[in-house]
Parts: structure tokens; C-alpha cells; sequence
């Protein structure tokens, strides 16, 4: 959020924000002057499907995200009103992000019970139709902290909130987890209070997903939808934390995710579900989502070491476990059902050893990653501040901008990765140079690519800021230029039949 607007009174805030939302996206001019030329829409990923543990495109290519988060938690809860426009969607295409996580909220898409507002809508449909531009597809998910803003986070429209008059400590993220009154919100959201006009909230809000998957259903470059971010269970938070959840608690998620995935496939027949556990899955806690609810189904968790979201910069050792943790009760779960799991969340921090764990233990286990967060305001973090956590601090202000950017933050998560393989992954790893190896086999065993195949590698422009080498085995580079010296963030890869090994390192 502009630190301008935080200033100033509520009424020059809306004045102000009405004024980003009638001139849309913030103009490429105001940041940072990359000169990138927009990317053709060929390269965004639409609706991706899952094959086992794999997600897939259209062509049957292995396809994986580096994303970022980027969620607008205040009025008027748009990307734009934060700053976000052209000039963001070309640096993170620039720094090989393909992909962002955005967050939608309850609040502005209803604003009171069974009244929708599409003019949020159409702001949220502008950005990722920008994105798009850029070759950046989005993870479109319904953010929620706290449950909602007058408990400190944000989420539901207060119209949708009871919390019986239960104490709420206003004491962080962390603590908020054991509110009372947040614990009875989610309780009273689950077991569908009846709100003013006689409706259930949690049918209310079905059926504001509904609605907003009947807006989006012919927009392209959306990878999935996530029914909801880290709720909370309740009364039980403390007997899910320690892994003895009730079956009636689990089901009550199943329940909601089905019931999310149901009001989604009226409108939309191929977009992923990406569902979540409950926030104690953040803690460690295993996800016990039962059967998945629909065919294309995709795990996204998110994970956060406590200790090491404080300023203290812990070494790998001591953050690493947790992180493990959390990969390994994921991956768990996704693997008994036969699906994909997404890092949806991580970060929250400065710390470089984190950042950098996490990152690589991601690429070890070859699965895509969204970091938290872009940047702008944030009242709901773990971080020691809003400003650590993200890449660029006040998107609204250049990103060159001395002090605007946390290039340290950028460095550890812009790391190349094969984001599309014509076959079967094998592994990749950056430490120095670049390593990656996969096979030409279609992942739904159905044969192998023919010879000629592409692939696509991201390299990052701060990994190799002045460009890079590119040793292959098994194909060949298909964009090599006359020097040697490759300085495309997209390297294409053209396979022989076979086994494919692919080494980039810095020049």
C-alpha cells in the first residue's frame, strides 16, 4: 500500500483509491523502467491437469510454478489500489517468475448478503489479464486472515462474522490462532449461522464462489482456484494442532471444498481445485483432507518455521527441519491421493538462510513455490515487519527506487527452474551453476515426446546478470546466440530421444 495513503484521512483514502480503481492498472512508467517488452500470451499456462504427482499443460508438458503472493488485505482490496500494474508484471517475468498467487476477498466480492460486486471483479480480471501479457499465469484464491478485518485480519464481510462476544487478543498471527472469538467465528462460518436475510453464511459464501467462478470461467491464464486460505478449526485448533482433529472437524473442510468444487464445475470443467488444510497444517499438523474432491485436484500448503520468522538469521540447520516437516506431511497426503502438492505459502521473512532453504528444499522435492509476499501492507503476517517480507516494499513507488526493493529477498527466491519439460523430471538443483534432467517420457505414460521436443528453462536475470553458458546432453539449446553468451530468460531446449541433462552456469 502507498505509504502516502496511510497518512492520510479515511476520506482522502477513498478518494484516492477511487481514483486507482477508475484508472486501472498503474501505468509501466512508474516503476522500473526495465524496458522488457510484454511477453505474447503464447507463453502463460491456462488450466493446467494433474497426472499423478505432476501438473501438465495442454501438450502433455511437466509445467511448474515460481510465484509470488500478492494479496491487497485493505478497501478497495485490489492489486491496483497497492500500485501493482505493468511495470511489476515485467520485472518478476524479467526475474523468471511465471506465475502469481492472487487473493481475492469476501468482503468486496459481497458486500452485503446476496449483493456481488463486479466492478472488484472486473479490477481483479484487469490484472490478470495484465499478467497474462507478461506471460504470467495466476493461482486465484480466497485469502482470509483472522477471518475477518475487525479481528484484526481480513476475510468476511462483518455482515458474516458473530463471535458471541468472545475476548479477542489482539496479539499477532501467531497468538491469533487461540482467539476465542476468532476460534467461534470459524465455528459459527462452519456451522452455517443464519445471517440477516435468513441464509446460511457458509451457503453465502458457496455462493459467492459461484458467482465468481461464473465471472472468471472464460478468462484465460488461470492455473486454479483455492477455496479458502488457512482456516481456522475452531474450538478444536489446539486438538488439530497436536493431530487429534475430530472426524466432524475434518469433515466440515471436506465438506466446504466439495461443496466450493461443485458451484466451480458448473462454469468451469477444467480449472484445478487447490485445496487447503487447516492453518495448523502451517504448524506441522498432517492434512487429513480425506479424498480428494475432484480429478484435478492439486495440495496447496503452506509452510512456516516459527522460530526463524523472527529477525534473527538462523542458520539453514535450524529452520530446515520444520520446513522438512511440512514438505513431508504434504507430500504424504498428496501422494496418497494420487495428486500434486504446492507450496502455496512461505517466507515471511528477510532472513536470506530461510529464503534460500526453502527455496532449494523446493527444488529438491520439484515441486512449484509461491513466496509471501510480492509487497504492500500487510496486517497479518509472521514477519518482523510487512516491509522485510517483501520483494518490492511500496509497489506504488519505482522499484528502482533506492531502498524499495529487497534485492537480497529477490536473489534467494530467483533461482532457474524448468518450468515446462517435453517429458518426465528427473530432478534439478542450483548450487553454483544450474542442473537439470529429465527424461522424454509423457508423464501419463502414454508414450514418449518425439525427438525435437521443446522444453523451457527459466534463467533469472540477477542469477546471471550478465548472461549465461549452457551445456546440454541428450539435445540441444534452440535459441543459442553466435557468442555463446545466453542472456534470454527462457532457455528452449530441444530433446533427442531420451535421457536430457541440462547445465546453465553464470558467464
Amino acid at each position: 500500500m502507498n505509504n502516502a495513503l496511510l497518512s492520510l484521512p479515511k476520506a482522502a483514502v477513498a478518494v484516492a483509491a477511487s481514483v486507482v480503481l477508475a484508472c486501472g492498472l498503474a501505468p509501466a512508467a512508474s516503476a522500473s523502467g526495465s524496458g522488457m517488452a510484454a511477453a505474447t500470451t503464447e507463453n502463460v499456462v491456462n488450466r493446467p491437469h494433474t497426472v499423478g504427482r505432476w501438473l501438465v499443460d495442454d501438450s502433455g508438458r511437466v509445467v511448474t510454478f515460481h510465484g509470488e503472493n500478492i494479496v491487497n488485505k485493505r478497501a478497495p482490496w485490489t492489486p491496483q489500489a497497492l500500485g501493482i500494474g505493468e511495470d511489476d508484471a515485467a520485472f518478476l517475468a524479467k526475474q523468471g517468475f511465471n506465475s502469481v498467487r492472487l487473493g481475492l476477498s469476501w468482503a468486496a466480492i459481497e458486500p452485503q448478503p446476496g449483493q456481488y460486486n463486479d466492478a472488484y471483479l472486473a479490477e481483479i480480471k484487469q490484472a490478470i489479464e495484465t499478467f497474462n501479457s507478461y506471460g504470467i499465469s495466476t493461482f486465484l484464491e480466497y485469502h482470509q486472515d483472522f477471518y475477518t478485518e475487525s479481528l484484526g485480519g481480513e476475510g468476511a464481510p462483518q455482515w458474516a462474522t458473530f463471535t458471541d462476544g468472545l475476548y479477542n487478543p489482539d496479539m499477532g498471527l501467531a497468538v491469533a490462532q487461540f482467539s476465542p472469538a476468532i476460534q467461534r467465528a470459524f465455528d459459527n462460518f462452519f456451522n452455517n449461522r443464519t445471517a440477516s436475510d435468513g441464509v446460511g453464511i457458509r451457503d453465502h459464501y458457496v455462493n459467492m464462489w459461484d458467482h465468481t467462478a461464473a465471472y472468471f470461467a472464460d478468462t484465460p491464464g488461470i492455473i486454479g482456484y483455492g477455496p479458502i486460505n488457512e482456516p481456522s478449526a475452531g474450538a478444536e485448533t489446539i486438538p488439530c494442532a497436536l493431530d487429534f482433529c475430530s472426524e466432524s472437524t475434518l469433515q466440515k473442510l471436506r465438506n466446504l471444498n466439495k461443496q466450493v468444487r461443485d458451484v466451480i464445475r458448473r462454469h468451469d470443467s477444467e480449472v484445478g481445485i487447490w485445496l487447503t488444510g487447516y492453518v495448523t497444517t502451517v504448524m506441522g499438523a498432517p492434512a487429513h483432507m480425506g479424498t480428494k474432491p475432484d480429478a484435478n485436484t492439486v495440495y496447496a500448503f503452506n509452510s512456516y518455521a516459527q522460530v526463524c520468522t523472527i529477525p534473527l538469521e538462523f542458520p539453514e540447520a535450524v529452520c530446515e527441519p520444520d520446513h522438512r516437516k511440512a514438505i513431508n506431511q504434504s507430500w504424504a497426503y498428496a501422494n496418497s491421493q494420487n495428486m500434486p502438492a504446492v507450496l502455496a505459502e512461505f517466507g515471511a521473512s528477510k532472513n536470506p538462510n530461510l529464503l534460500r532453504n526453502q527455496a532449494r528444499l523446493s527444488d529438491e522435492y520439484m515441486q512449484s513455490r509461491f513466496h509471501w509476499q510480492y509487497g504492500g501492507y500487510d496486517p497479518a503476517t509472521t514477519a518482523s515487519s510487512w516491509q522485510d517480507q517483501a520483494l518490492v516494499i511500496n509497489p506504488a513507488r519505482p522499484i528502482t527506487e533506492p531502498g524499495n526493493t529487497n534485492w537480497s529477498n529477490v536473489k534467494q527466491l530467483a533461482t532457474p527452474y524448468p518450468s515446462a519439460v517435453a517429458g518426465t523430471p528427473t530432478g534439478w538443483k542450483t548450487d553454483g551453476a544450474f542442473t537439470a534432467t529429465w527424461n522424454t517420457a509423457r508423464a501419463d505414460g502414454s508414450g514418449a515426446f518425439e525427438p525435437g521436443a521443446e522444453s523451457t528453462i527459466k534463467v533469472p536475470n540477477i542469477w546471471a546478470p550478465n548472461g549465461y553458458r549452457v551445456h546440454v546432453e541428450g539435445g540441444h539449446a534452440v535459441n543459442a546466440p553466435a557468442d555463446g553468451i545466453f542472456r534470454d530468460v527462457d532457455l528452449r531446449i530441444a530433446a533427442d530421444a531420451g535421457a536430457v541433462k541440462v547445465t546453465v552456469t553464470p558467464a
